[in-house]
């Protein structure tokens, strides 16, 4: 194994060892591939593709963070019960999930806090200066997310943050 393989590995060891500790769950399975394995027991990441990004690997930071956070703070009896019917619905309340989540877990580990916010920020920022066009529904969930996040981590909400909320 050469010495970006073994960096490789070690970030990876790294990233789980904190989903593990963050979620409470010792025996959880982290995978580095995108699947669509709604297992319980195990939190999908994206592979790592450039070693020497580092933006990269604070996405797969701040991923990891979330989704370990989901597993230590979503009830999956209590979210499915109440989960909507209609899809735009859907993503609402899975949107509104995973900022209630992720504020608890900023609550509680201090090191996790801006992790899931910066990542947010640059997906936002990406977004918005991405040429093409959205549909409607992406766009409603797009605002919903930041109007929440605004109000829920008590930031201010900047005017030209989407093309919705600066026609407000």
């Amino acid at each position: 194994m050469n010495s970006k393989e073994i960096l490789k590995e070690s970030f990876k060891t790294a990233i789980a060892s904190t989903a593990k500790s963050i979620a409470a769950q010792p025996n959880l399975k982290i995978s580095f591939e995108v699947t669509n394995n709604d297992d319980e027991n195990t939190i999908n990441l994206p592979d790592i593709k450039q070693l020497d990004n580092l933006e990269e690997y604070s996405n797969i930071r701040a991923i990891a963070d979330s989704e370990a956070l989901r597993v230590r703070y979503t009830d999956k009896l209590i979210y499915n019960q109440n989960k909507p019917q209609g899809k735009l619905e859907k993503k609402l309340y899975q949107t509104a999930e995973k900022i209630r989540y992720e504020k608890l877990g900023s609550n509680y580990f201090a090191g996790v806090r801006k992790n899931p916010d910066k990542y947010f920020q640059k997906k936002n920022l990406r977004n918005n200066e991405e040429v093409r066009s959205k549909d409607l529904n992406d766009e409603i969930i797009e605002t919903f997310e930041l109007y929440l996040r605004n109000i829920v981590f008590e930031k201010k909400l900047k005017k030209n943050a989407n093309k919705l909320i600066s026609n407000l």
